[in-house]
């Protein structure tokens, strides 16, 4: 049986494995952050989030402490994230400092991530991707929406240049759609008919003596 200790998932990857934040002291001095995998989630349990508070069990080992199993998946500490978050950008930003604010427009979105147009050239600049888990709570992007945000120049995997989201700040309404020109109303005049009958001209004649 391994120690039992509460944390703070810091992580928790699609693949199935992340990393814990252990409360207790003795814990992070055996090692470091104990190594989380999904065969340690007991079938039941919900796959923890980022920021997800547990209850769990660990050992030692050669290449440092890993959980061995998974006894309660609490709630998220929404504080534990936003520090995580800021912290994250900061190390981004050190070398790449943030350009904007600018406004841009989303041009896609897919599953979890997304891309905003490059503002400074929207059709041949590279795109400024996004993950969702950056944007403020309740901010569901659509193709089209208009956002004012920071973004800075990073590395990609392959070693080529890309963009990426630092901060959204404010949500700006789609641009208009232009309405069509209205056409001018034209008055047609109409001629009064006269009220003499039998064609007689309408106008009236001043009777001389």
């Amino acid at each position: 049986m391994g120690t039992i200790a509460h944390g703070t998932v810091k992580f928790f990857l699609e693949k199935g494995y992340g990393f814990v934040v252990p409360d207790d002291e003795y814990a992070k001095c055996v090692g470091g952050e104990p190594f989380l995998h999904a065969r340690a989630i007991p079938a039941g349990l919900p796959l923890p989030l980022e920021g997800s508070r547990i209850k769990f069990e660990y050992m030692s080992g050669g290449k440092g402490p890993k959980v061995t199993k998974v006894h309660v998946i609490g709630e998220v500490d929404k504080d534990f994230v936003a520090r995580q978050r800021a912290e994250r950008a900061k190390k981004s930003l050190k070398d790449n400092p943030p350009i904007g604010p600018v406004a841009a427009t989303v041009k896609s979105v897919m599953g979890e991530f997304g891309f905003f147009e490059n503002p400074s050239d929207p059709v041949e600049g590279k795109e400024i991707f996004f993950h969702k888990n950056q944007l403020p709570e309740g901010i569901e992007p659509k193709r089209g929406d208009i956002f004012v945000l920071t973004y800075c120049k990073v590395k990609k995997k392959d070693g080529s240049d890309g963009l990426k989201l630092v901060e959204l700040q404010v949500e700006k309404k789609a641009a208009p759609k232009k309405e069509a020109p209205k056409k001018k109303k034209t008055t047609k005049v109409v001629a009064r008919k006269s009220k003499k009958a039998n064609g007689k001209a309408g106008a009236a004649t001043t009777a001389t003596a």
